[in-house]
């Protein structure tokens, strides 16, 4: 009864975006709830606004977070920012198993905060402090003796070689919608 398009609330949005970037964006987010119709009604209002064919160039659409299997919400009473939820898990929850958790996951995939998946960060960890101190002690004890020089049979080499390909690969992979698992 209104016209061509579908009215609502998302025209405050496009009207928003477009008072900052003008005619065209290069990236637009929010949350994967927001790709339809939200995201779609803004583009499409902005699009006949400027008379464009491509008001966003990329949109990036989250997923999100939940606790224990319901997704985060107020309205909910299950929100809970950073500081309470390494609060709340005193002994848990840490900054350095925070990361480690979110870095296990897609950033456009649901992310469940859990215990189990606290867990998981924590062994990784753990994974990664052990790894360390061997490093530490292997460097203390030939710190005493004279340097060495790496030659082409050395395994130090072969090492070195295998450290520079992970580091290539994780650069890629983070080049790379952001993946963050696995890069050998």
């Amino acid at each position: 009864p209104w016209g061509k398009g579908r009215p609502g609330w998302h025209i405050e949005c496009s009207v928003m975006a477009s008072a900052v970037f003008g005619e065209n964006m290069d990236i637009h987010s929010g949350g994967i709830d927001l790709r339809f119709p939200h995201h779609d009604n803004e583009m499409a209002q902005a699009e006949a606004y400027f008379q464009n064919h491509q008001w966003v160039n990329y949109w990036f659409h989250a997923g999100h977070l939940h606790i224990e299997g319901l997704k985060m919400s107020k309205s909910l009473k299950n929100f809970t920012t950073i500081r309470q939820a390494i609060d709340k898990n005193e002994g848990v929850t840490t900054p350095r198993r925070l990361r480690m958790l979110f870095l296990l996951n897609a950033w456009d995939a649901p992310l469940n905060f859990s215990t189990k998946q606290l867990e998981q960060s924590k062994a990784i960890e753990q994974q990664f402090n052990t790894f360390f101190n061997n490093i530490k002690t292997e460097l203390r004890r030939n710190s005493a003796s004279q340097p060495k020089r790496w030659n082409e049979d050395t395994s130090e080499l072969e090492l070195w070689h295998l450290l520079q390909r992970v580091q290539a690969s994780i650069h890629s992979h983070l080049q790379d919608n952001f993946k963050t698992g696995p890069c050998i």
